[in-house]
């Protein structure tokens, strides 16, 4: 007879199953020439239910998936839907214009485009050498 010894996180218990049953969103982040684009998937979120902060160089999506109506049936095959808050932050690739961000929703993918900061000829300056 043969045993096979299965970890608690491959039966579906402890600290790394917990994590993967946590809500994490993808995000994409890029830059083109003038700005900085984040894109973060979160499907079955509702709009009110999420919240961007952002800073010079990094942004925060806060929100929560929310249960539908909890069924009183036993019956459940397979349950592997995501509920819950989240919080995912993501470093910038460049300086960025936090006052002049834009933010758009669409079909379960928050975009966030933001002006990068120009760096302005003032800041640099030739020093002489004694």
């Amino acid at each position: 007879v043969k045993v096979a010894l299965v970890s608690p996180e491959r039966r579906g218990f402890g600290p790394l199953a917990w994590r993967e049953r946590r809500m994490r969103p993808w995000a994409d982040v890029y830059e083109t020439e003038e700005e900085v684009v984040v894109k973060v998937e979160v499907p079955g979120v509702a709009k009110e239910n999420l919240e961007v902060t952002l800073s010079e160089r990094e942004a925060t999506v806060k929100g929560e998936a929310r249960k539908d109506e909890e069924s009183t049936e036993e019956g459940y095959y397979r349950r592997e839907r995501r509920y819950g808050a989240f919080t995912r932050t993501v470093a910038l690739p460049a300086a960025v214009v936090a006052e002049q961000a834009k933010a758009t929703f669409k079909d379960g993918v928050l975009e966030l485009r933001v002006p990068k900061q120009v760096e302005e000829a003032a800041k640099k300056r030739k020093v002489e050498i004694e």
